[in-house]
């Protein structure tokens, strides 16, 4: 489609589809539906994340986030992340992972090539346009059966959180 919609946006939405979709919450007004999308900032952080950050930087490794979120979820969740070199939200390249263009934002923040980049995700998509884009990913396969999308992209590391610092710092 080529046009853009702020994540906020996009999550109520899909809120407000969901809900219509199971005839649930018919009544549910503006405000508490607001709420509710907003909560998606309050989800708790993995088990063992911040742990494996705290690593990668006493290592000497760069770190950030590259998140579809917005610029402001993505602020409003800064104090419960742990501390990182970069931040970056898909807002300022105008689309959604996995596009190249915001894979592109990481190289451009960084200095580095695509190539230098190890980059972890939980999500099978992101794993395979990270992964075409040039970037190293280390996929935290959510279930054993789990399995990339067949789109051609390179093979990546399966891998745990425990995993993590030994994939990247060798």
């Amino acid at each position: 489609m080529e046009r853009w919609t702020d994540f906020d946006v996009v999550t109520l939405d899909t809120l407000r589809a969901t809900l219509q979709e199971f005839d649930i919450g018919g009544s549910a007004d503006e405000a508490a539906l607001r709420e509710i999308a907003d909560a998606f900032t309050d989800l708790p952080l993995v088990d063992g994340a911040s742990e494996v950050v705290q690593e990668l930087r006493a290592a000497g490794v760069v770190t950030g986030i590259l998140t579809n979120a917005s610029s402001r979820a993505l602020e409003r969740v800064s104090g419960r992340v742990p501390p990182m070199d970069h931040r970056l939200s898909v807002d300022t390249a105008r689309r959604f992972k996995p596009h190249p263009s915001v894979y592109q934002l990481a190289v451009d923040a960084t200095g580095l090539t695509a190539e230098q980049i190890g980059f972890v995700t939980a999500n099978g998509w992101d794993a395979a346009g990270a992964g075409s884009f040039g970037f190293r990913v280390a996929w935290l396969r959510p279930a054993p059966t789990a399995s990339l999308p067949a789109v051609g992209a390179p093979e990546v590391t399966v891998a745990t959180w425990p995993q993590i610092v030994t994939i990247f710092t060798l």
